[in-house]
Parts: C-alpha cells; sequence; structure tokens
C-alpha cells in the first residue's frame, strides 16, 4: 500500500511545465509520423499519375503532333508535387488551390468543340480527346470524405485529375485549331 502511495506522490510531485514539454514533444513526435505518412502516400499517387498518363499519351499517340510538347506539362508537374510531397500537405496551401471546381471551365470548352467544330464527328480524334477531357473533369469532381490525413492524398488525386483534363484541352486547342 505505501508503494502506490509513494508512486502517486511522485506523480504529483512532477512539476507541471515538465509535462507540458512532454507532452509537446510527443505530439510533435506524432505530427511528424503523420507527415512522413501522408507524405509517402502523396508520393505514390504522383508516381502512379505520371504513369497514368503516360499510358494516356501512348495510347492515344499524342506524341506524334506538333503540339505534343503540352503533353510533357503534367510529367513536369507531378514530378515538382513528387520532390515537395512532404512540404504540400497544407491546409493553408490546399484551401487557396481548391477554392474553385475546373468543372465548368471543363464545360466551357468542351461544349462548343463537340457542337460547332465537329459536328459530324469526322474528326474522330477530336472528339476521343474531348471526352476524354471531360472524363477527367468529372472524376477530379469526386469527394473522398476520410480523415484528416488522408484527405491531402485524395485533394492531391483530384487535382492531378483537373492537370490532366486542363492538358488535354490545351493540346485539342492547340493541335487542331492552330
Amino acid at each position: 500500500m505505501s508503494t502506490e502511495n509513494e508512486t502517486i506522490k511522485e506523480i504529483h510531485d512532477i512539476p507541471e511545465k515538465d509535462c507540458i514539454k512532454s507532452n509537446n514533444k510527443l505530439k510533435n513526435k506524432l505530427e511528424y509520423e503523420e507527415n512522413l505518412h501522408v507524405g509517402f502516400y502523396i508520393q505514390c499517387a504522383f508516381s502512379a499519375f505520371i504513369f497514368m498518363w503516360i499510358f494516356l499519351v501512348a495510347i492515344n499517340k499524342l506524341y506524334l503532333g506538333l503540339a505534343s510538347i503540352i503533353m510533357l506539362i503534367p510529367i513536369a508537374l507531378f514530378i515538382i508535387g513528387f520532390l515537395n510531397a512532404y512540404d504540400i500537405a497544407d491546409d493553408d496551401i490546399e484551401d487557396n488551390v481548391f477554392s474553385t471546381t475546373f468543372v465548368t471551365m471543363g464545360l466551357i470548352i468542351s461544349i462548343p468543340l463537340l457542337t460547332l467544330y465537329n459536328k459530324d464527328k469526322e474528326n474522330k480524334k477530336l472528339t476521343t480527346l474531348v471526352y476524354l477531357a471531360m472524363i477527367l473533369t468529372l472524376f477530379s469532381n469526386l469527394h473522398i470524405w476520410t480523415d484528416k490525413s488522408e484527405r491531402h492524398v485524395f485533394r492531391i488525386i483530384r487535382s492531378c485529375f483537373e492537370t490532366m483534363a486542363i492538358t488535354l484541352y490545351a493540346y485539342t486547342l492547340t493541335d487542331f485549331f492552330l
């Protein structure tokens, strides 16, 4: 019985300042481990999108035209994101980047391309690229509700879909209309 009382007394004799210090150290360690976890998954997402983009470009033979230099933009952006993965999982950054949606702009570009310039659907490549960009635009609008640490990764995924769609629209506009 006396050992329990001594232990309780020892616990209460610990200065409050030391308790706060150890609590802050533990909190900082947990935040650091969470940032490592999130950064790793962000890097995985960027790597997957690099391979997915290369696959889409190769399948549709988008590397053959004069405007093919535009196809390097997502790869460059994904590599930059990959290298900065541990720094971009921040709520302030995400609030600034994700303050608007891309769906309206995608529809504003898609509808005239399909209706005015390709009425007879003679140009299958144009139709395919616009539909693919529309699908990517719609995928970028999917919301997956998760906890805070995984939310960063899903926002990166949405951003990658938007980047791919914007690039396809830019490629379509330059390749077919310039």
